[in-house]
Protein backbone atom coordinates (compact mmCIF):
# COMPACT_ATOMS: atom_id res chain seq x y z
CA UNK A 1 0.00 0.00 0.00
CA UNK A 2 0.79 3.49 -0.28
CA UNK A 3 -1.24 5.25 1.71
CA UNK A 4 1.08 6.59 4.63
CA UNK A 5 -1.70 8.79 5.84
CA UNK A 6 -1.48 9.15 9.57
CA UNK A 7 2.35 7.35 9.68
CA UNK A 8 4.36 10.30 8.23
CA UNK A 9 6.37 8.15 6.14
CA UNK A 10 7.81 9.12 3.13
CA UNK A 11 6.67 7.41 -0.39
CA UNK A 12 9.51 7.38 -3.30
CA UNK A 13 10.08 6.27 -6.66
CA UNK A 14 13.52 5.36 -8.47
CA UNK A 15 14.06 4.16 -11.97
CA UNK A 16 17.35 2.67 -12.82
CA UNK A 17 18.48 4.08 -9.25
CA UNK A 18 17.16 7.92 -10.59
CA UNK A 19 14.22 9.78 -8.77
CA UNK A 20 11.63 9.75 -9.89
CA UNK A 21 9.65 12.89 -8.38
CA UNK A 22 6.30 12.60 -7.57
CA UNK A 23 3.28 14.54 -8.86
CA UNK A 24 1.92 15.39 -5.31
CA UNK A 25 0.91 12.93 -2.95
CA UNK A 26 -0.03 9.66 -3.62
CA UNK A 27 -3.38 9.42 -5.12
CA UNK A 28 -4.70 6.78 -3.43
CA UNK A 29 -3.15 3.86 -1.91
CA UNK A 30 -2.19 1.91 -5.18
CA UNK A 31 -1.73 4.78 -7.45
CA UNK A 32 1.45 6.94 -7.97
CA UNK A 33 2.33 9.45 -10.54
CA UNK A 34 6.25 10.43 -10.71
CA UNK A 35 7.92 12.37 -13.52
CA UNK A 36 10.39 10.56 -15.33
CA UNK A 37 13.75 11.58 -15.38
CA UNK A 38 16.86 11.53 -17.94
CA UNK A 39 17.56 8.28 -18.04
CA UNK A 40 20.20 6.38 -20.40
CA UNK A 41 19.23 3.14 -22.51
CA UNK A 42 16.89 0.86 -21.56
CA UNK A 43 16.51 -1.64 -20.01
CA UNK A 44 15.07 0.65 -16.83
CA UNK A 45 13.78 -1.04 -13.42
CA UNK A 46 11.41 0.81 -11.01
CA UNK A 47 11.92 0.82 -7.05
CA UNK A 48 8.89 1.79 -4.84
CA UNK A 49 10.05 2.91 -1.51
CA UNK A 50 7.79 3.18 1.59
CA UNK A 51 9.80 4.54 5.00
CA UNK A 52 12.50 2.09 4.89
CA UNK A 53 10.59 -0.60 3.11
CA UNK A 54 11.31 -1.21 -1.16
CA UNK A 55 9.24 -2.59 -3.28
CA UNK A 56 10.88 -5.78 -5.18
CA UNK A 57 12.40 -4.47 -8.75
CA UNK A 58 9.56 -3.89 -11.50
CA UNK A 59 11.12 -3.96 -15.18
CA UNK A 60 9.72 -0.92 -17.76
CA UNK A 61 9.08 -1.66 -20.84
CA UNK A 62 9.76 2.00 -22.82
CA UNK A 63 7.63 2.35 -26.29
CA UNK A 64 9.80 3.49 -28.61
CA UNK A 65 9.15 7.18 -30.74
CA UNK A 66 6.31 7.31 -32.93
CA UNK A 67 6.30 9.71 -36.25
CA UNK A 68 2.56 10.52 -37.16
CA UNK A 69 3.02 13.78 -39.31
CA UNK A 70 5.64 15.70 -40.78
CA UNK A 71 5.08 19.32 -41.14
CA UNK A 72 7.84 20.67 -44.07
CA UNK A 73 8.40 23.21 -46.64
CA UNK A 74 10.96 23.03 -49.49
CA UNK A 75 13.24 26.11 -49.22
CA UNK A 76 13.48 28.17 -52.35
CA UNK A 77 17.19 28.22 -54.44
CA UNK A 78 17.52 24.74 -53.04
CA UNK A 79 18.33 25.37 -49.59
CA UNK A 80 17.69 22.83 -47.21
CA UNK A 81 14.70 23.03 -45.09
CA UNK A 82 13.56 22.75 -41.41
CA UNK A 83 11.15 20.41 -40.70
CA UNK A 84 8.82 20.02 -37.66
CA UNK A 85 8.33 16.06 -36.73
CA UNK A 86 5.25 15.23 -34.58
CA UNK A 87 4.22 11.90 -32.74
CA UNK A 88 4.79 10.36 -28.99
CA UNK A 89 7.48 9.17 -27.32
CA UNK A 90 10.18 11.50 -28.23
CA UNK A 91 10.78 11.88 -24.29
CA UNK A 92 9.23 13.51 -21.60
CA UNK A 93 11.48 16.18 -20.87
CA UNK A 94 14.71 17.40 -23.08
CA UNK A 95 17.07 14.46 -23.61
CA UNK A 96 20.55 13.96 -23.16
CA UNK A 97 22.58 15.34 -25.95
CA UNK A 98 22.94 12.63 -28.99
CA UNK A 99 20.72 10.57 -27.13
CA UNK A 100 17.76 12.17 -29.64
CA UNK A 101 18.69 12.28 -33.21
CA UNK A 102 16.13 11.98 -36.66
CA UNK A 103 17.27 10.97 -40.13
CA UNK A 104 15.94 10.99 -43.65
CA UNK A 105 17.20 7.81 -45.33
CA UNK A 106 20.73 7.65 -44.92
CA UNK A 107 21.22 11.61 -44.23
CA UNK A 108 20.53 12.75 -40.41
CA UNK A 109 18.47 15.72 -40.15
CA UNK A 110 20.27 17.87 -37.75
CA UNK A 111 20.43 20.00 -35.60
CA UNK A 112 17.49 17.66 -33.84
CA UNK A 113 15.74 20.42 -31.36
CA UNK A 114 13.22 18.60 -28.93
CA UNK A 115 10.43 20.85 -28.27
CA UNK A 116 8.08 18.48 -26.60
CA UNK A 117 7.04 14.39 -25.71
CA UNK A 118 5.46 15.09 -29.38
CA UNK A 119 6.91 17.26 -31.24
CA UNK A 120 10.51 17.96 -32.20
CA UNK A 121 12.52 19.73 -35.20
CA UNK A 122 15.64 19.66 -37.58
CA UNK A 123 17.16 20.61 -41.01
CA UNK A 124 17.26 18.59 -43.82
CA UNK A 125 20.16 18.16 -45.71
CA UNK A 126 20.69 20.47 -48.38
CA UNK A 127 19.96 17.61 -51.55
CA UNK A 128 16.03 18.08 -51.03
CA UNK A 129 14.02 16.96 -53.38
CA UNK A 130 9.86 16.29 -53.46
CA UNK A 131 9.97 12.70 -53.40
CA UNK A 132 11.85 12.42 -49.99
CA UNK A 133 13.13 8.69 -47.93
CA UNK A 134 10.94 8.22 -44.76
CA UNK A 135 11.98 9.72 -41.93
CA UNK A 136 12.89 7.68 -38.49
CA UNK A 137 13.37 9.26 -35.05
CA UNK A 138 15.62 7.75 -32.30
CA UNK A 139 15.91 8.11 -28.71
CA UNK A 140 18.49 5.99 -26.87
CA UNK A 141 18.45 2.82 -27.77
CA UNK A 142 14.58 3.05 -29.49
CA UNK A 143 13.86 3.59 -33.15
CA UNK A 144 10.53 4.60 -34.37
CA UNK A 145 9.42 3.10 -37.69
CA UNK A 146 10.35 4.61 -41.29
CA UNK A 147 7.28 7.58 -42.09
CA UNK A 148 6.82 8.94 -45.35
CA UNK A 149 6.08 12.21 -46.17
CA UNK A 150 6.54 14.77 -48.90
CA UNK A 151 8.07 18.14 -49.41
CA UNK A 152 6.19 21.05 -51.06
CA UNK A 153 8.41 23.32 -53.36
CA UNK A 154 7.13 26.96 -52.88
CA UNK A 155 9.41 28.02 -55.08
CA UNK A 156 6.93 28.29 -57.88
CA UNK A 157 4.46 30.43 -55.87
CA UNK A 158 7.49 33.01 -55.04
CA UNK A 159 6.91 36.58 -56.95
CA UNK A 160 9.96 36.69 -59.81
CA UNK A 161 10.45 40.51 -59.32
CA UNK A 162 9.55 43.14 -56.69
CA UNK A 163 10.32 46.98 -56.75
CA UNK A 164 11.78 48.66 -53.39
CA UNK A 165 13.17 51.51 -51.99
CA UNK A 166 16.90 51.54 -50.04
CA UNK A 167 17.90 54.00 -48.08
CA UNK A 168 21.53 54.58 -48.32
CA UNK A 169 21.51 57.97 -45.91
CA UNK A 170 22.22 60.70 -48.52
CA UNK A 171 20.32 59.18 -51.31
CA UNK A 172 17.55 56.66 -51.45
CA UNK A 173 17.87 53.89 -54.39
CA UNK A 174 15.23 52.21 -56.32
CA UNK A 175 15.89 48.65 -57.11
CA UNK A 176 14.33 45.61 -58.15
CA UNK A 177 14.55 42.61 -56.44
CA UNK A 178 14.56 38.92 -58.27
CA UNK A 179 13.22 36.57 -55.67
CA UNK A 180 14.34 33.71 -57.59
CA UNK A 181 17.75 34.62 -58.31
CA UNK A 182 18.03 36.68 -55.37
CA UNK A 183 19.70 39.41 -57.08
CA UNK A 184 19.10 43.11 -57.06
CA UNK A 185 19.33 45.91 -59.83
CA UNK A 186 19.99 49.76 -59.18
CA UNK A 187 17.18 51.42 -61.17
CA UNK A 188 17.37 54.86 -59.91
CA UNK A 189 19.25 56.72 -57.42
CA UNK A 190 17.77 59.85 -55.62
CA UNK A 191 19.58 62.56 -53.36
CA UNK A 192 17.70 63.38 -49.77
CA UNK A 193 18.33 67.09 -49.24
CA UNK A 194 16.37 70.00 -49.02
CA UNK A 195 12.75 69.78 -49.88
CA UNK A 196 11.33 73.01 -52.06
CA UNK A 197 7.52 72.72 -51.61
CA UNK A 198 7.02 76.10 -53.49
CA UNK A 199 6.07 77.93 -50.79
CA UNK A 200 6.31 81.73 -50.21
CA UNK A 201 6.06 84.21 -47.65
CA UNK A 202 2.04 85.94 -47.42
CA UNK A 203 2.72 89.61 -45.45
CA UNK A 204 0.41 90.14 -43.13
Amino acid sequence: SFDTRGSGEVVSVAISGIDCPLLGNPRTATDLVCVTPVLSSAPYDLVVSVGNRDSLAFDVDEDPPTVTAVRAVAAALGAGAHVTVFGRNFGGSAPMAGSLQAAVGSDACTPVDWVSDSSIACALAATIRSSMPAIAVRLASLESAPFAFTMTDVTGDLPRHAVGLRNKGATVELISYDAVAATADLLAVFPIGPIDYGLSAVDA
